[in-house]
């Protein structure tokens, strides 16, 4: 059942709440060039710009939800990296109108998984298997330590959401959010010394040392689809559960690294390289679900 609009302070100050979240979307539009970012901060301003000076709002929404996030970064055969986290989702909704919310919201990472591969490495020659396995003097190739993680840091998110109905609150949502993510690769090795045979001839080759450490923070705007439900419970509660996915935009491969991965004693004595290139490139999507409740007024 639906409540008369009372006059509580959030309630009052509804109109003020959109006009302040047209205002920073405004300005943001200026400087995104992304056409999906866009539409959707587009679609912030017009809802803000439908509510009237004198909007009451019917309801106020504060919430906490837990999300789990998964993407894919690289998925080819025998290639796999992926991310996942579990975070926290902290927001604040008006409601003006039967059908519109509108709000704000912020979310940290509580665990982060990374997995990783470069078996599929371009290389100059030789079977590269990303150092899975080694025999006899190729063991001297592989690393002491080999780590390459992600991590999303922290994100504030405005949003408008779309009531479909009214009695379980079905939704669609659109939201813009404002993050960053984190890329580090570190790759470090020991020199080896060469080996030779008792006549002194050259039995294997010495191995490079390598000292490679990579970081980055890639600041972004994500825009992103969530559909969701929300049904009052009791007298001030509801619940909330969604999915929905966020819609990354890298750049090229922050990072590229070559060294010697093996040697061919066959025929030619040569001593093949592996490079590795950093694997957040271009348009990257994550998978999300989500499950909370929290308090309306």
């Amino acid at each position: 059942m639906e409540r008369t609009p009372s006059t509580s302070l959030v309630q009052q100050h509804g109109s003020q709440y959109l006009v302040c979240l047209a205002a920073v979307a405004t300005r943001n539009l200026l400087v995104i060039h992304d056409p999906i970012s866009k539409a959707i901060l587009l679609v912030m301003i017009l809802v803000a710009g439908m509510a009237p000076a004198s909007v009451v709002a019917q309801f106020s929404y504060l919430g906490i939800d837990a999300e789990y996030t998964s993407m894919k970064i690289d998925g080819s055969s025998g290639n796999k990296t992926s991310h996942s986290q579990i975070r926290s989702n902290l927001s604040a909704v008006v409601r003006p109108f039967r059908h519109i919310g509108a709000g704000v919201a912020f979310s940290f990472p509580i665990t982060t998984t990374s997995k990783f591969s470069f078996d599929k490495a371009s290389t100059t020659g030789g079977n590269f298997n990303d150092w899975e396995f080694s025999y006899e003097r190729s063991a001297a190739y592989k690393p002491n330590v080999y780590k390459y993680a992600f991590e999303q840091g922290s994100s504030v998110s405005l949003f408008v959401r779309i009531f479909l109905e009214t009695r379980a609150n079905v939704y669609i949502e659109g939201r813009g959010n404002f993050t960053s993510f984190d890329e580090s690769f570190t790759l470090l090795r020991q020199y080896t010394p060469a080996v030779y045979w008792s006549v002194g001839d050259l039995r294997h080759p010495a191995v490079s040392a390598a000292n490679f450490q990579y970081s980055v923070v890639h600041q972004m705007f994500v825009p992103s689809v969530r559909f969701g439900l929300s049904p009052h419970v009791g007298k001030n509660g509801f619940l909330n559960a969604y999915v929905g996915f966020d819609f990354f935009s890298f750049g090229g491969s922050s990072f590229s690294y070559s060294l010697s991965h093996e040697y061919d004693y066959s025929s030619i004595d040569q001593e093949y390289y592996v490079t590795m290139r950093g694997k957040l490139v271009g348009p990257k999507t994550a998978f999300m679900m989500g499950f909370g409740g929290g308090v309306f007024l």
